[in-house]
């Protein structure tokens, strides 16, 4: 619906809307108390996108197969990072 309106409004809503999910992204890390990866390396810039869109293909129901495939292998990695947690302390 918001690509029917003129271009101004059109504009404006997306901008908008764009500066609120920002918002939401840097106030998700504070409570995370990580730091955004684009921080570290400009490349999440870029990869950050991509896996909203990722997410959103899974919730419409595709890709269920790559779906399970990145669960397994994040479970891992978090059991990798926990166990190195554990470890330092």
């Amino acid at each position: 619906k918001i690509a029917q309106f003129d271009l101004g409004l059109w504009l404006s809503l997306s901008i908008g809307i764009f500066l609120v999910g920002w918002a939401f992204q840097f106030v998700g890390h504070f409570y995370e108390k990580k730091k955004p990866a684009f921080m570290d390396d400009v490349i999440g810039l870029a990869i950050g996108p991509l896996f909203v869109l990722a997410e959103v293909v899974f919730m419409l129901g595709f890709r269920k197969e790559i779906e399970q495939r990145m669960l397994e292998e994040a479970r891992k990695q978090r059991a990798l990072m926990d166990a190195k947690i554990v470890n330092i302390s």
